[in-house]
């Protein structure tokens, strides 16, 4: 597989991880809302950098606003207009980085390609064929076109060792 590169920076850009997305922007000086992973929250200060549309940014601040949200402050976004073409994106720091803070079960939906899906009666659903990320939460598709949200209520297990997927799913 080729390795993608940030193009004006030379950085691999496949050691990416989401770590949250843009809400809108906060104030009139370039700061913005951000939804984060709740479970990185406690690591938010660590983390000096972030890629947005796979550019990167060095942070300037960045703040606890409410439950699972922060405010934050980029170089060289100053003002609300360069800020609003920025909501909506998502916010990404390098996957190593996540790893060390959360631990080794750390993997993005298109790793789970290609495992076989496998409900609470230890019946094949089929396999991870696609997915697709909303603004609320993703869902995969198995080859039998068969969608299944993404989230903790339906996931028991991850298997990556022998590439299955265990649901709590009744069809």
């Amino acid at each position: 597989m080729a390795k993608l590169l940030n193009l004006e920076t030379s950085e691999d850009v496949n050691s990416l991880f989401v770590i949250g997305r843009i809400l809108k922007v906060h104030g009139i000086k370039g700061k913005l809302k951000v939804n984060i992973i709740p479970e990185l929250l406690p690591f938010i200060d660590d983390i000096s950098s972030v890629y947005i549309v796979k550019k990167k940014y060095d942070i300037v601040s960045v703040s606890l606003f409410k439950k699972n949200s922060i405010i934050l402050s980029v170089e060289n976004i100053t003002d609300i207009s360069q800020a609003q073409k920025l909501v909506g994106n998502d916010i990404e720091v390098d996957k190593k980085f996540v790893i060390e803070k959360k631990g080794k079960n750390i993997f993005e939906l298109e790793d789970l390609l290609d495992f076989q899906v496998i409900d609470q009666n230890e019946i094949s659903l089929g396999k991870v064929k696609d997915f697709y990320k909303t603004p609320h939460f993703s869902y995969i598709e198995l080859n039998n076109q068969k969608l299944i949200p993404f989230i903790k209520e339906y996931i028991i297990k991850i298997d990556n060792k022998n590439k299955k997927i265990y649901v709590d799913w009744n069809e």
